[in-house]
């Protein structure tokens, strides 16, 4: 854990905006710079284990901010971002941004981004421990198609990271894609909201 003297470097949403994003459903987590590491460490599952011989991946930290995910299992990934490449997904991210800053789903001092893999591991056990559930689990399989939150965290191989397929029994899983340009179907754009 972080220790408690740095939170004051804490991002943190205005009194407004939180209002606003959780009458919309929105909950507000804390991101205190946590790595897959010290999650293992902590005696965190990862069923996932390429990243094992990894370590300078494994110990990219989180952001150290104030975050906001919309749990819905019909809200929590932006619509039509499945079998997009990832350059079609981080347009839809940004522009799902633009719609934060000036449109009619209008947040004053909010933006949306595409998260790092740090940054949802540690958001979805914080959601665990929150509510006993388990982000892109299985409330959330669409078919059979168990899903993988994006990111642009480069992996191995000129790979970039996701993050998901979080099963009760195995753990949190954490897939690398060979190709940036790679489209699937379970890869898909998880947008978490941020201060601006």
């Amino acid at each position: 854990m972080l220790p408690e003297a740095t939170s004051v470097g804490v991002e943190r949403f205005s009194d407004e905006a939180r209002s606003v994003l959780e009458s919309k459903g929105f909950v507000v987590y804390t991101l205190t710079a946590e790595s897959i590491n010290s999650f293992r460490k902590q005696g965190r599952k990862f069923w996932s284990s390429w990243h094992n011989d990894y370590p300078e991946f494994e110990a990219l930290i989180s952001r150290v901010a104030e975050v906001a995910i919309n749990p819905d299992p019909d809200r929590i990934f932006l619509k039509g971002s499945f079998a997009k490449d990832l350059s079609g997904q981080i347009n839809m991210i940004a522009k799902l941004s633009q719609e934060l800053q000036i449109g009619s789903n209008r947040i004053p001092g909010v933006e949306a981004i595409m998260g790092e893999a740090a940054d949802y591991t540690e958001l979805f056990f914080k959601h665990l421990d929150s509510t006993g559930d388990y982000l892109l689990g299985e409330k959330y399989v669409q078919g059979d198609i168990w899903l993988f939150a994006r990111t642009n965290t480069p992996t191995v191989n000129s790979g970039v990271a996701s993050v998901g397929d979080f099963d009760k029994e195995a753990g949190l899983r954490i897939l690398h894609t060979k190709m940036k340009r790679d489209g699937r179907d379970d890869l898909v754009v998880v947008p978490i909201l941020v201060p601006t």
